[in-house]
């Protein structure tokens, strides 16, 4: 069973349609108000296009398009990023961190357009060893920025969300299937609700997909991607997100002293002033994300040895569950919770 991808409409392919769409965006993204040309049109990777804009007497443009499984998808997406740039997220400090310019949405085409930005992702630098300290300590400063930013729909996004939407609703049918880790599944949500009730977490905008891959860094700035799932909710989600993201890559790479450079730099510049709270709820959300895991796979279903994998995922989901309750008081003690909190194969 394949994982869908968006059907493209071949309209987005267009180079003459798209000129004429583009001319209407040429205020919007530049300006200046030069006359576009020509287009060019670049498929890179399942719903990803860039547009190469060419004008008589400016750099030609390019412009990124984003294409949604369905029209109401793309709209919240762009909703959510025109609310960040309109509210001056990239100009406010620190100025290093910025997001894409939004430029506009095409609701028929599902087709999100926006500034194309430089860099590379920190993930794929961090796989060739050539991500360094400063290059994670602006990765944190990225993410604290966007906690701290106001400018999101005020609707909580709860455990129960996190159930419906990134488990697919599936957490019930994953523990009838797997009768062995039944008693685990149930546990990790249970005790995930209990806790969210009981601690009553301060919530903030939240990326809730942040990870290495999601982040451009290039000569001392980083541009934050992929805002999809941007929500109002609880911060030591991203920080999870961050902590199994690193522990996955040290699986794969083999190389500890390197990896832990790395924690230690995002942990160091994260909480800089404090704030171990968030950390001490991150075991939580690292549990909830193990489990997300397992139900994608379960609804795939297309990956050898997968039954295997869903049944360890759901083994580390409850162990990090296990870890709730410990009160971190300083960056060691942060740095000793993701150790005791394993990370998704």
């Amino acid at each position: 069973m394949g994982r869908p991808v968006p059907e493209l409409d071949n309209t987005a392919l267009d180079p003459d349609y798209m000129l004429g769409t583009m001319r209407g965006f040429v205020r919007e993204g530049l300006k200046s108000r030069p006359i576009a040309r020509s287009v060019a049109v670049e498929h890179l990777e399942r719903r990803l296009l860039r547009y190469h804009v060419h004008f008589d007497s400016h750099p030609t443009w390019s412009v990124i398009g984003k294409v949604y499984e369905n029209p109401f998808a793309g709209q919240r997406s762009f909703n959510g990023m025109r609310r960040l740039w309109d509210g001056g997220f990239s100009f406010k400090p620190p100025v290093s961190v910025h997001i894409p310019q939004p430029y506009g949405y095409i609701s028929h085409l599902r087709l999100l357009l926006m500034e194309e930005v430089p860099g590379r992702p920190l993930k794929a630098l961090v796989k060739r060893k050539l991500a360094t300290v400063d290059d994670m300590r602006l990765y944190a400063v990225a993410l604290a920025k966007l906690h701290r930013s106001a400018t999101v729909p005020s609707v909580p996004f709860r455990v129960d969300d996190h159930l419906a939407i990134r488990c697919d609703g599936r957490h019930e049918a994953l523990a009838e299937t797997f009768p062995a880790a039944a008693a685990q599944v149930r546990s990790i949500v249970e005790r995930a609700r209990q806790l969210e009730a009981s601690l009553e977490a301060p919530m903030t905008a939240v990326h809730g997909d942040f990870h290495l891959g999601q982040v451009h860094v290039s000569d001392g700035e980083a541009w934050i991607l992929d805002l999809d799932p941007l929500h109002f909710g609880d911060p030591a989600y991203d920080v999870a997100m961050t902590f199994v993201m690193l522990k996955h890559l040290d699986l794969k790479l083999q190389e500890p002293s390197y990896i832990q450079s790395l924690r230690d730099a995002f942990i160091a510049a994260y909480f800089h002033g404090g704030h171990y709270e968030i950390a001490a709820r991150v075991p939580m959300h690292a549990a909830l994300i193990h489990l997300k895991r397992a139900c994608k796979r379960f609804r795939y279903q297309d990956e050898p040895g997968w039954q295997e994998t869903i049944l360890h995922q759901i083994d580390e989901g409850a162990m990090c569950m296990d870890r709730m309750g410990v009160q971190p008081q300083s960056t060691a003690d942060i740095a000793a919770l993701y150790d005791d909190c394993p990370a998704t194969v």
